[in-house]
C-alpha cells in the first residue's frame, strides 16, 4: 500500500510535505497542473526525502520535455488516452 496527495499550489505542498514526514508507508505528492518553471523553483524548496513525486495535469507530448527537473520522479501524460486513433482489428479462432 502506498499514498499519494494531489496538490495543486506551493502552500498545498509544504502542508503536504510536512504532513507526509509522519507516514510510515511509501508516499508521494503529485503536483497537479503546475508550470515547468513554478515546480522547477518549487521542487528545491521543499523537504522530499522518502517521498516520490510527480508531475500530471496539461503535460502533452510537446511539453513533457520541458518537466525533466531536479526532483521530480514521474510526469503522467494523457496524450496516449486522449484521442487515440481507431485500428481495426479482428481475431479468427478456429477449433482444431
Amino acid at each position: 500500500a502506498f499514498v499519494e496527495i494531489e496538490v495543486d499550489t506551493p502552500d498545498q505542498a509544504r502542508e503536504v510535505c510536512e504532513a507526509l514526514k509522519r507516514v510510515e508507508i511509501p508516499k508521494g505528492m503529485l503536483f497537479d497542473n503546475f508550470a515547468p518553471q513554478d515546480l522547477a523553483a518549487l521542487l528545491p524548496t521543499l523537504e522530499l526525502e522518502g517521498i516520490f513525486t510527480e508531475a500530471s495535469g496539461g503535460i502533452n507530448l510537446d511539453t513533457i520535455k520541458e518537466f525533466d527537473l531536479p526532483g521530480l520522479g514521474f510526469v503522467s501524460c494523457g496524450a496516449i488516452t486522449m484521442n487515440p486513433q481507431a485500428i481495426d482489428l479482428s481475431l479468427k479462432l478456429e477449433t482444431m
